[in-house]
């Protein structure tokens, strides 16, 4: 358990998503955990959370909610897009 956060994982599905990206759970904690992260709802209900780490590392996190503190982790990368890096900075500068 992270902060409180239980996040669901397929050893054959969902962790390897996650490791082909070379993203850790902690580093998916430390965005899910702060509810400070610029947030996308996708068509299939699922959700986009883009965030600067504190290793100030993009990344963009895919993921269903299942429960209030209840996360099925589709995905985790590098969000290496210039838009998406322009919109977590302009987000982090409002808020």
């Amino acid at each position: 358990m992270y902060n409180n956060y239980e996040i669901f994982y397929d050893e054959l599905i969902g962790m390897t998503h996650i490791a082909k990206h070379n993203v850790s759970l902690e580093e998916i904690d430390e965005i899910l955990s702060s509810n400070d992260f610029l947030l996308e709802t996708r068509k299939d209900k699922s959700y986009v959370g883009y965030k600067r780490i504190l290793n100030c590392r993009f990344l963009a996190v895919v993921f269903r909610k299942k429960s209030k503190r209840d996360y099925f982790i589709i995905t985790a990368y590098d969000a290496d897009d210039k838009f998406i890096r322009h919109g977590v900075e302009d987000y982090e500068n409002k808020n």
